[in-house]
């Protein structure tokens, strides 16, 4: 009973994204002519869409593939990887999303950074963390996301100017289902399973996340993979 109430929980969580993004998009060329009659823009919402419901077909499939194993078992379909075309989706997604809230950007990745990773799942990963900057922050979210290489390592950092996380609450964000219990947060829904969720994966490609944070400033996390996975017997 608590497996099945984890997996209902796991694929609400996972799948309310793209379904908002998908969701946005068609909204916004239905109920404004001036982007449905401009050829750029509809294409552009377009694609958002479409990229959004294969994020959900892709979902729905690993779900079925993966619903009875243990959440340590679940095979990586690793590939290679260009991190600044993952953030580029990551970011559109939730510039429809949160259009309302007017979402602030600074993306700094070197041309070509590249690791070798299950990309529905890393894409995921950094969805969960960029979802929760922006749910956690009271003000016209700021989110700066960069990134480092070298023959070893790839770190991918994301930063916000939010609420920041206190010192007793450190310790614990990363469990299944933990919710930081202060108030004053905007729209804060949720299960408390997306930094769980992130930090699970990133651990399965053989990598580490970390957490600065400074109450009242905002948080940075930091995520480090190994450029080459020796798994995978692939050089990025």
């Amino acid at each position: 009973e608590q497996m099945r109430r984890d997996l209902t929980h796991n694929i609400t969580h996972e799948l309310k994204t793209p379904i908002a993004a998908a969701y946005a998009a068609t909204d916004a060329l239905r109920t404004s002519p001036s982007f449905a009659n401009n050829e750029v823009k509809r294409n552009e919402y377009l694609d958002l869409s479409l990229q959004s419901l294969k994020r959900l077909e892709d979902m729905v499939e690993e779900i079925l593939r993966s619903s009875t194993e243990e959440f340590e078992q679940r095979k990586l379909n690793y590939t290679q990887c260009d991190v600044g075309e993952v953030v580029e989706e990551v970011r559109a997604t939730f510039d429809l999303k949160y259009q309302a809230r007017e979402v602030r950007w600074n993306i700094d990745i070197p041309h070509s950074t590249e690791i070798v990773a299950d990309r529905l799942h890393i894409a995921a990963a950094l969805s969960a963390l960029v979802d929760n900057a922006i749910k956690y922050c009271s003000k016209q979210p700021y989110i700066t996301i960069t990134a480092s290489s070298n023959n070893t390592n790839t770190t991918i950092s994301i930063s916000d100017n939010g609420t920041g996380i206190p010192m007793s609450e450190r310790k614990r964000i990363f469990e299944k289902f933990y919710r930081i219990s202060q108030g004053n947060r905007h729209d804060t829904k949720g299960f408390g399973l997306g930094l769980y969720y992130a930090k699970n994966i990133i651990e399965l490609h053989n990598g580490k996340i970390s957490l600065r944070s400074t109450v009242g400033k905002g948080s940075t996390f930091e995520i480090t993979l190994p450029t080459y996975d020796k798994t995978t017997n692939t050089n990025s």
